[in-house]
Protein backbone atom coordinates (compact mmCIF):
# COMPACT_ATOMS: atom_id res chain seq x y z
CA UNK A 1 0.00 0.00 0.00
CA UNK A 2 1.25 3.45 -1.03
CA UNK A 3 1.41 5.94 1.83
CA UNK A 4 0.32 9.59 1.11
CA UNK A 5 2.79 11.95 1.30
CA UNK A 6 0.02 14.84 2.05
CA UNK A 7 -0.30 15.49 5.68
CA UNK A 8 -3.10 14.15 7.73
CA UNK A 9 -5.75 17.21 8.02
CA UNK A 10 -3.97 19.16 5.12
CA UNK A 11 -6.50 21.79 3.60
CA UNK A 12 -7.39 22.54 0.31
CA UNK A 13 -5.40 25.10 -1.99
CA UNK A 14 -7.97 26.86 -3.88
CA UNK A 15 -9.87 29.28 -2.06
CA UNK A 16 -13.47 29.95 -1.83
CA UNK A 17 -14.65 33.88 -2.67
CA UNK A 18 -16.17 34.27 0.84
CA UNK A 19 -12.39 33.23 1.95
CA UNK A 20 -10.51 35.14 -0.30
CA UNK A 21 -12.72 38.01 0.52
CA UNK A 22 -11.54 37.34 4.61
CA UNK A 23 -8.40 36.98 3.69
CA UNK A 24 -8.49 40.07 1.62
CA UNK A 25 -10.13 41.78 4.77
CA UNK A 26 -7.41 40.54 7.35
CA UNK A 27 -4.80 42.07 5.17
CA UNK A 28 -5.84 45.14 5.36
CA UNK A 29 -6.35 44.80 8.73
CA UNK A 30 -2.75 43.94 9.83
CA UNK A 31 -1.43 46.65 7.29
CA UNK A 32 -3.55 48.68 10.05
CA UNK A 33 -1.82 47.51 12.89
CA UNK A 34 1.47 47.21 11.92
CA UNK A 35 1.08 50.95 10.70
CA UNK A 36 0.21 51.65 14.29
CA UNK A 37 3.04 49.60 15.75
CA UNK A 38 5.37 51.82 13.14
CA UNK A 39 3.81 54.69 14.56
CA UNK A 40 4.16 53.86 18.14
CA UNK A 41 7.55 52.81 17.77
CA UNK A 42 8.41 56.36 16.09
CA UNK A 43 6.56 58.17 18.68
CA UNK A 44 8.75 56.51 21.30
CA UNK A 45 12.05 57.12 19.59
CA UNK A 46 10.94 60.54 19.12
CA UNK A 47 9.84 60.79 22.71
CA UNK A 48 13.38 59.38 23.86
CA UNK A 49 14.88 62.11 21.97
CA UNK A 50 13.78 64.70 23.50
CA UNK A 51 14.12 63.54 26.59
CA UNK A 52 17.76 62.67 26.44
CA UNK A 53 18.28 66.49 24.71
CA UNK A 54 16.51 67.73 27.87
CA UNK A 55 18.36 65.65 30.50
CA UNK A 56 21.87 66.94 28.62
CA UNK A 57 20.29 70.51 28.78
CA UNK A 58 19.38 70.66 32.53
CA UNK A 59 22.53 68.93 33.46
CA UNK A 60 24.83 71.64 31.49
CA UNK A 61 22.32 73.82 33.30
CA UNK A 62 22.78 72.49 36.76
CA UNK A 63 26.67 72.01 36.77
CA UNK A 64 26.86 75.91 35.60
CA UNK A 65 24.36 77.11 38.51
CA UNK A 66 26.31 74.78 40.83
CA UNK A 67 29.91 76.78 39.73
CA UNK A 68 28.25 79.87 40.06
CA UNK A 69 27.44 79.31 43.29
CA UNK A 70 30.65 77.77 44.29
CA UNK A 71 32.11 81.26 43.31
CA UNK A 72 30.21 83.44 45.19
CA UNK A 73 31.41 85.24 48.44
CA UNK A 74 28.31 86.54 50.24
CA UNK A 75 25.24 84.92 50.95
CA UNK A 76 23.06 87.32 49.52
CA UNK A 77 24.11 86.96 45.87
CA UNK A 78 24.19 82.82 46.80
CA UNK A 79 20.62 83.02 47.73
CA UNK A 80 19.40 85.29 45.04
CA UNK A 81 21.66 82.71 42.59
CA UNK A 82 19.73 79.57 43.94
CA UNK A 83 15.88 81.85 43.35
CA UNK A 84 16.86 82.68 40.01
CA UNK A 85 18.23 78.74 39.56
CA UNK A 86 14.69 77.41 41.26
CA UNK A 87 12.80 79.58 39.01
CA UNK A 88 14.06 78.83 35.47
CA UNK A 89 14.63 75.63 36.27
CA UNK A 90 11.07 75.46 37.93
CA UNK A 91 9.74 76.42 33.88
CA UNK A 92 12.08 74.50 32.44
CA UNK A 93 9.97 71.36 33.78
CA UNK A 94 6.71 72.88 33.26
CA UNK A 95 7.66 73.66 29.75
CA UNK A 96 9.28 70.08 29.18
CA UNK A 97 6.08 68.35 30.42
CA UNK A 98 3.76 70.06 27.89
CA UNK A 99 6.13 69.48 25.39
CA UNK A 100 5.85 65.57 26.12
CA UNK A 101 2.23 65.76 26.39
CA UNK A 102 2.10 67.25 23.34
CA UNK A 103 4.34 64.52 21.73
CA UNK A 104 2.40 61.67 23.51
CA UNK A 105 -0.88 63.19 22.47
CA UNK A 106 0.80 63.34 18.61
CA UNK A 107 1.69 59.41 19.25
CA UNK A 108 -1.84 58.41 20.63
CA UNK A 109 -3.49 60.05 17.64
CA UNK A 110 -1.19 58.76 15.14
CA UNK A 111 -1.23 55.26 15.99
CA UNK A 112 -5.64 55.34 16.68
CA UNK A 113 -5.70 56.34 13.29
CA UNK A 114 -5.09 53.55 11.08
CA UNK A 115 -7.15 50.96 13.77
CA UNK A 116 -10.01 53.71 13.27
CA UNK A 117 -9.79 53.76 9.82
CA UNK A 118 -10.43 50.01 9.12
CA UNK A 119 -13.18 50.34 12.52
CA UNK A 120 -15.15 52.91 9.69
CA UNK A 121 -14.59 50.76 7.15
CA UNK A 122 -15.54 47.34 8.66
CA UNK A 123 -18.68 49.14 9.80
CA UNK A 124 -19.37 50.22 6.48
CA UNK A 125 -19.29 47.15 4.85
CA UNK A 126 -21.61 45.89 7.82
CA UNK A 127 -23.74 48.15 7.21
CA UNK A 128 -24.52 47.80 3.64
CA UNK A 129 -24.34 43.94 4.15
CA UNK A 130 -27.34 44.81 6.59
CA UNK A 131 -29.44 46.88 3.76
CA UNK A 132 -28.45 44.46 1.52
CA UNK A 133 -30.34 41.28 3.88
Amino acid sequence: MAKSTKPRGAAKTTATPEIAKFLDTNGDNLKAVMQANQAMLEGMAEFGREMIAFGNTRLRQDMAASESLMCCTDAGEAFRLQCDFGRAASEHYFAEANKLMELANKMTQECWAPLESRTRATLGDLGKRQSKA
